[in-house]
């Protein structure tokens, strides 16, 4: 199968903290998010993406 380079924007700290996991695991982070991936399109795993908003008073 055919690979093709995937790139995105996420926060730094978790980048860092995933890289570090993987490392720990001795395993290639692209191969433990490609597997996640994959995971996701299977029907494996579910994402919920929860947005809040606060709405407070303004001070007069």
């Amino acid at each position: 199968m055919a690979r093709k380079a995937m790139s995105i924007q996420i926060e730094e700290s978790l980048q860092d903290a995933f890289r570090e996991k993987c490392k720990s695991e001795k395993l290639k982070y692209s191969e433990v998010a490609e597997a996640l991936l994959q995971s996701y399109v299977d029907g494996g795993i579910n994402v919920a993406v929860e947005t809040r908003y606060k709405v407070t008073p303004k001070d007069l």
